[in-house]
C-alpha cells in the first residue's frame, strides 16, 4: 500500500533532517516550503505528488543538497 505524502510530512522530514546534521531548523523548513511553492507553481496535481515523494525521500536518506 503506497502512503501519500503531504507537504507536512516533507516539512517534518526536513525538520528531522535539519536536527540530524546540526543545520538550523528554520532555514531548513523555510527552504524546504520555498521549494514546494515553486514545484506547486510550475508541476500538475500528478507531478506535484511525485515531486514531493522525492523530496521526502532526500531527507529521509540525508541526500539533500
Amino acid at each position: 500500500m503506497s502512503h501519500r505524502i503531504d507537504e507536512t510530512a516533507v516539512l517534518k522530514a526536513a525538520s528531522e533532517w535539519a536536527e540530524r546534521t546540526g543545520r538550523n531548523t528554520e532555514t531548513v523548513s523555510s527552504t524546504a516550503q520555498d521549494v514546494m511553492v515553486r514545484l506547486k507553481s510550475k508541476l500538475n496535481a500528478s507531478e506535484y505528488q511525485g515531486a514531493l515523494k522525492q523530496l521526502h525521500g532526500q531527507y529521509k536518506r540525508d541526500n539533500v543538497s
